[in-house]
């Protein structure tokens, strides 16, 4: 991803892929994958957040702020599109009991 405006790369060309997601609030963004992992960049101007694909399931964001400022609570899914679980920032991950 490239900001013709700035002159400069959002997201660098590293990644195997980018897909555009439309998280849910007010925060837009892309899932990043690398391999069989999986990060997000949020746009947050102009601070944007990336967080490096630490997953091993495809993830969407649910609250950026969930944790606290740009904390945010991802859920993941299984390779069916099922809800796996919830997880941070860093791929900690929470089960219903």
């Amino acid at each position: 991803m490239y900001d013709t405006e700035n002159k400069k790369f959002i997201v660098p060309a590293i990644y195997d892929e980018i897909i555009f997601a439309n998280f849910d609030g007010f925060n837009g963004g892309y899932v990043l994958r690398n391999g069989n992992k999986y990060g997000v960049f949020i746009y947050d101007n102009p601070n944007n957040t990336t967080i490096a694909p630490v997953f091993d399931k495809t993830l969407l964001l649910v609250n950026y702020n969930y944790f606290g400022k740009k904390m945010p609570l991802f859920k993941l899914y299984d390779n069916n599109g099922q809800l796996f679980c919830y997880a941070n920032q860093t791929g900690k991950q929470y089960f219903k009991p």
